[in-house]
């Protein structure tokens, strides 16, 4: 399957990384077992986790991103909860 990254610029390749769609700016995914939602820029900001690329990101167990039992690691241009998984995804995308 072909992706259209034009909004979100070059994606990450990794053997625990599953990119299964890309709509605009958003990506979702599979990463180590977790399920994930990120919205990436081509280009780093300051909005970005780390002053990276992504600057929305939710880490989930399952597929559905709702209870707090269920999500591991949010960030919306700021921590909502943190998980050392979320700065590793993140990590990926800005060390393209």
């Amino acid at each position: 399957m072909k992706l259209k990254t034009e909004h979100c610029g070059k994606l990450p390749v990794h053997p625990d990384l599953n990119i299964t769609l890309v709509d605009g700016n958003w990506v979702t995914g599979k990463f180590k077992n977790h399920f994930f939602q990120a919205k990436v820029y081509a280009e780093p900001s300051g909005f970005g986790i780390n002053e990276g690329r992504v600057s929305k990101l939710a880490i989930s167990k399952s597929e559905t991103f709702t209870g707090k039992d269920n999500i591991i690691f949010t960030f919306d241009r700021g921590e909502a909860l943190e998980h050392p998984l979320g700065y590793e995804l993140a990590a990926l995308f800005d060390g393209i």
